[in-house]
Formats: C-alpha cells, sequence, structure tokens
C-alpha cells in the first residue's frame, strides 16, 4: 500500500493555517520583541485538525511590517492526540526540507516512508532531488525506492525507481527520464 502523496512534499510545511495558529500563539511580549529584533527563535506546540493532531517545532521567526514569517529550525515533530509520532521533518539553516519520516499511525516507531532531499542542478537549473523509500516490511527493507526531481514548480519522476520483496531482492527496476519511463 503506498502511503505517501508525493505532490504534498512540495508544499509549505508552514501552510496559512499554520501560520495563522503560530502568530496566535505569540505572545504580546515576543511581537515587542520582534519590533526591534531581527528575529525570534520560538518552541511551538501547535494543536490542528479538531484537537486530533499538533506540532512540536522550533521556529525562527521575523517580521515584515504586520506579517510574520515563520521557517523552521532543525526539526517537526506532528503526534496525534494521545501522543503517537506520525510524522518527523528535518531542516537546513535555510529552512528547506532535507529528510521526512512518516510513521504508522497503529504500530509505534515503524517508519512507512522515509525520504532525503537535497538542491542540485539540472540541465543547467536549479532542483530539487529526493529519494524517497515507501512501504516497509516487517525487518525493515524498504518496498520501493523512488527518486523523484524539481525544477521550478514542476515535478517529475527521475532516475531509477527499485521494488523489492519482503527479503530484499530486487524484483524490478524501472528508469524514468524528465517524468517518462524509457525501459
Amino acid at each position: 500500500m503506498r502511503y505517501f502523496v508525493y505532490s504534498s512534499l512540495f508544499l509549505c510545511l508552514a501552510c496559512s493555517s499554520f501560520e495563522r495558529a503560530y502568530e496566535n500563539s505569540l505572545s504580546d511580549a515576543e511581537k515587542r520583541h520582534l519590533d526591534t529584533a531581527a528575529y525570534l527563535i520560538r518552541s511551538f506546540r501547535i494543536d490542528y485538525e479538531k484537537g486530533t493532531r499538533s506540532v512540536d517545532s522550533r521556529m525562527r521567526v521575523t517580521r515584515e511590517g504586520n506579517r510574520y514569517n515563520f521557517t523552521p529550525v532543525d526539526s517537526m515533530i506532528v503526534y496525534t492526540n494521545d501522543g503517537t509520532m506520525l510524522e518527523k521533518n528535518y531542516y537546513d539553516k535555510l529552512g528547506q526540507l532535507t529528510r521526512m519520516q512518516i510513521y504508522s499511525g497503529s504500530q509505534p516507531n515503524q517508519i512507512i516512508t522515509d525520504l532525503v532531499a537535497h538542491d542540485t542542478t539540472l540541465n543547467g537549473q536549479l532542483a530539487r532531488y529526493q529519494v524517497v523509500k515507501n512501504g516497509f516490511y516487517p525487518n525493515g527493507q524498504p518496498q520501493t525506492i523512488e527518486r523523484w526531481i524539481r525544477v521550478g514548480n514542476k515535478t517529475r519522476k527521475y532516475g531509477k525507481w527499485e521494488y523489492y520483496n519482503a527479503d530484499g531482492n530486487l524484483q524490478r527496476t524501472v528508469r524514468y527520464e524528465n517524468g517518462k519511463k524509457v525501459n
């Protein structure tokens, strides 16, 4: 079963509903601090989805006029209301996602998707390259290893995709270039 929808990866994790929740949690003293300081590093624990989940993260908060900007620092963890970890995201110094681990809500500490991302160039253009391990067998072996490339606002399948059985034996590979199957 496929648990991860790749297009969600490229949406800003601090979407407008998160930003509103973060902004609403800032104290008056923190807002006054941002009147004179360049930034503030703050830990957040935000409840969302009607109390069913919460986010625990550190954010770099900056202010531009009346608007506050929130950039992830280090990591962000998403929990269910009973404290089960669902997702852990790691960020670089610029706030770009470098790794995302999605956990099974029903089996604690079992990763169902593991993504690693970094910047690269493709045909002279800046690109974001991602390797996604989707679905894991009980022995820890991934079911698939996928590769994606994002140039501008377009995300495509890229490179070799690998499909494994539960014993860790490679069952088949498929190669993609510019989103199209080439073998």
